[in-house]
């Protein structure tokens, strides 16, 4: 296939704009991405807004597929000039074949996405989006579906789902786990040590101690009996004081992980009313100016939302994908060799119960692992040559 750059001239030469040749182009692919299919994003339609959200949803799905790199995006200041020139706007009723003609005269993608956003009833909206692979025609989309979005301010939960159908991956951030993930599982140890919370002294095993009295949260939080079966569980009993301020939190100890590789978290909680999260922080070892010695610094973290029922015991599945980072704009990489677990419930008040926390390594890193970009808004535009 012709480079980027290269298709974008000869479809706007092929288009009748002779000056093409003449305007320098944004958007340069990273060698990492231009691999990846083409991908053109029209702006979404938003007739209740005149646009507004449309053009949110549309550059969210750029950022994201570049981001993660998904697709290799063209860049806004290409498109923009490509419409404006072939006098071209998408609706969402455009019928495909109008434009897949203008894909083909123009950018030549392999891939064509428009979409549009209208309000769902109070605060909710609903994000509908298409995808055409250009060379099987309009005939059958590749892609036709909406999802309803909770608010306009909450557009990427829809963008994510989105893109998980697009991509067939449960999270469209990362690769899909191994095929023989569930066999991965089973045969793995448990890296926090101990199979739920039944082990230990003055505390489970493979968590933390539950600190000085003086700290309101530890106070709040217990090693007990499961009231409902067998075994021990830790609960937190939250008050309002704590609940309205920082809530209760009760972490693992320090946890050996690989960057690159895949884990999978699983847990079951129980709540009675408070809302429950799980980190999953990672930390390097780092000296600071000043420091003799250094110490495991967070680098970043993970956090997870439960899914709970109140009074109910529910159980759950996540992956976690630790991460080497390269921070664009001041070249610093971080590379995290230990993560620890945290269980957390906040507002409103009242008693938590956790359970059978396991967290176990599912797939290796890969060889050519490379550093994850972030800090940086857009690509290097391409350099003209004299």
């Amino acid at each position: 296939m012709l480079d980027l750059r290269a298709a974008l001239l000869m479809g706007l030469a092929a288009a009748g704009f002779a000056d093409a040749a003449e305007t320098p182009l944004s958007g340069a692919v990273e060698d990492d991405v231009a691999r990846k299919p083409v991908m053109l994003v029209l702006d979404f339609d938003s007739p209740s807004d005149n646009g507004a959200l449309g053009k949110q949803a549309a550059y969210q799905f750029r950022a994201k597929m570049t981001r993660y790199r998904l697709f290799s995006i063209i860049e806004d200041m290409d498109r923009e000039e490509i419409e404006k020139k072939a006098g071209f706007k998408a609706a969402f009723d455009t019928p495909p074949q109008k434009i897949l003609d203008f894909a083909k005269a123009t950018c030549q993608p392999d891939l064509v996405m428009w979409g549009k956003v209208e309000p769902a009833g109070g605060e909710q909206v609903r994000l509908f989006a298409r995808v055409m692979d250009c060379a099987a025609g309009p005939e059958k989309l590749r892609l036709d579906t909406s999802i309803l979005v909770p608010s306009r301010y909450a557009m990427q939960v829809g963008v994510f789902k989105i893109l998980g159908q697009l991509t067939g991956r449960e999270d469209p951030r990362y690769e899909a786990p191994p095929p023989d993930v569930e066999e991965r599982w089973a045969r793995a140890p448990n890296l926090i040590g101990a199979v739920g919370f039944e082990t230990g002294k003055d505390r489970p095993d493979g968590w933390e101690s539950f600190g000085p009295p003086n700290v309101m949260q530890m106070n709040e939080v217990h090693w007990e009996k499961n009231p409902d079966q067998p075994g021990r569980c830790i609960v937190m009993r939250m008050s309002e004081a704590v609940a309205g301020m920082e809530g209760d939190y009760y972490f693992s100890n320090y946890l050996d992980i690989e960057p690159g590789a895949t884990y999978r978290l699983q847990y079951r909680v129980k709540t009675m009313s408070p809302t429950c999260k799980i980190f999953v922080k990672y930390y390097q070892w780092m000296v600071s100016p000043g420091e003799k010695e250094g110490q495991w610094r967070e680098v970043y973290r993970t956090q997870i939302n439960c899914r709970t029922k109140h009074g109910e015991w529910v159980s759950e599945m996540r992956y976690s994908h630790p991460r080497t980072t390269l921070i664009k704009q001041t070249g610093r990489i971080f590379t995290p060799k230990k993560c620890r677990i945290g269980l957390y419930a906040y507002w409103p008040a009242g008693v938590v119960y956790w359970d059978d926390v396991v967290f176990k390594k599912v797939a290796e890193p890969p060889k050519d692992l490379q550093p994850f970009e972030v800090g940086q808004p857009g690509r290097k535009p391409f350099e003209r040559p004299e």
